[in-house]
């Protein structure tokens, strides 16, 4: 691993299945690209991003 153990970064989800990517740039960042990895993630709700006006 590399000498960072942690990144921060933000990614969207949304419906129908909320899927995420972990992106490039933290792949890198921790050594892991072409890697298969255990991922310990930490969720924190930025912001609702409702595209259709209105939102909460």
């Amino acid at each position: 691993m590399s000498d960072s153990e942690s990144v921060t970064t933000t990614v969207t989800a949304g419906p129908p299945k909320y899927q995420v990517t972990i992106p490039k740039e933290v792949r890198q960042g921790l050594d892991l690209e072409g890697e298969r990895a255990l991922l310990e993630i930490n969720v924190s709700l930025v912001k609702i991003l409702d595209e259709k006006g209105g939102g909460k």
